[in-house]
């Protein structure tokens, strides 16, 4: 295609459906869209159409560690943590088996990753990658002068000072802020000065002690504490967030990234996303990585997530979690730019009928995926 035939407004017709989660449908709509950009967004009823089928929104992959290769077993979190630490320096990067993830990862749909890297030179926005650059240390600890486009990634409040991460967040006010928040009971009990296996075991590992003065009911609270809670934090896990949490997350307007699977398995449970829905927070679905996931597959997890709460979110929310929860939570919105599938199916009856179809057999659904208005082809 020549970059005059890219500048030119083009246009699909669907003989079918357009679906935004959870509740918006538009029948048999015609996409006009320049470089990628669409700029309008109507239903047609006569031919011709170009393509039979339902237009969905690209799906987020709200948290992942890509630097993670392969699986680390461990029976807990605590343990966990100690194999990263001792085999850091030689079990983490980018790698061939990286790029093949991703382009699994695009088969699927999933066209957005939110990415914690300790990168500057970052080689994966070509693949739809944010990257969130890591922040680890003590109040001293210097941060380098990121790239623009670069968000920040503070990992935890027991690894990384709350006064480091407020002056940082001064410096870089205009920037997002991914944070592991409330992930385990031992994090729980370090910020309540209770006997705890992260200062018992991981301080001595790598020669530091607690990066906070004081006690909080919950690393929420501290967080609040220190006024680091707002619209740009995203929170991840929250797997222990309490009642009072819950409310002051709402009411600082920050989000929250939940991992199905990797949190039954390091940690045994899944935040109250209920109760986080109830409270009208924004909730993205992220698969972690690979040292505690099988694999990058988001479908599998909005499916475990649909399975563990027996019903209590309806399949539809779900599917606003991995798609337009995903892209809010990145400034983005679904069907501003041309980045969208074509799943093969004709509409169900209702909208909870069509989400669970989608939801329990995505994969065999998927007949195109377009990126900024171009269809991706696969090997």
């Amino acid at each position: 295609m020549s970059n005059k035939e890219w500048t030119m407004e083009r246009t699909l017709n669907i003989e079918g459906f357009l679906y935004i989660p959870p509740h918006t449908i538009v029948k048999n709509p015609s996409i006009k869209f320049i470089n990628g950009k669409i700029t309008k967004i109507e239903r047609r009823d006569t031919p011709p159409f170009h393509e039979k089928g339902c237009l969905f929104p690209p799906l987020v992959n709200a948290h992942v560690h890509l630097d993670f290769p392969h699986p680390i077993y461990s029976t807990d979190f605590v343990s966990w943590i100690e194999k990263i630490i001792l085999k850091e320096n030689s079990s983490r990067g980018y790698t061939k088996k990286t790029i093949k993830m991703l382009n699994n990862s695009r088969k699927l749909g999933i066209l957005h990753l939110c990415d914690i890297t300790r990168e500057l030179e970052y080689p994966l926005s070509v693949y739809g990658c944010q990257p969130f650059y890591e922040i680890i240390g003590d109040e001293d600890a210097k941060v380098p002068e990121l790239p623009e486009g670069f968000m920040l990634s503070p990992h935890a409040v027991y690894s990384t000072s709350p006064r480091l991460i407020k002056e940082v967040k001064k410096r870089f006010k205009n920037r997002l802020f991914m944070i592991h928040a409330s992930e385990s009971k031992e994090e729980v009990k370090l910020v309540q000065g209770k006997p705890n296996q992260i200062e018992e075991r991981i301080y001595p590992l790598v020669k530091r002690k607690k990066p906070f003065d004081g006690v909080f009911p919950s690393p929420i609270a501290l967080l609040e504490h220190f006024s680091l809670l707002d619209e740009k934090m995203i929170l991840v896990h929250c797997i222990e967030a309490t009642p009072k949490d819950i409310e002051l997350i709402a009411r600082r307007g920050s989000k929250v990234v939940i991992c199905p699977r990797s949190n039954l398995y390091l940690n045994g449970g899944i935040a109250d996303v209920p109760a986080f829905i109830r409270e009208g927070i924004t909730v993205a679905i992220g698969t972690d990585g690979l040292g505690s996931t099988p694999n990058l597959n988001l479908w599998e997890e909005a499916r475990l997530l649909y399975l563990y709460f027996k019903g209590k979110i309806k399949p539809e929310k779900i599917l606003e979690m991995l798609t337009v929860n995903g892209l809010n939570a990145v400034g983005r919105k679904p069907f501003d730019e041309a980045t969208f599938l074509l799943f093969d199916m004709k509409e169900p009856k209702g909208i909870e009928e069509l989400a669970f179809t989608i939801l329990f057999q995505a994969e065999e659904l998927i007949k195109r995926v377009y990126l900024k208005g171009k269809e991706l082809i696969f090997s």
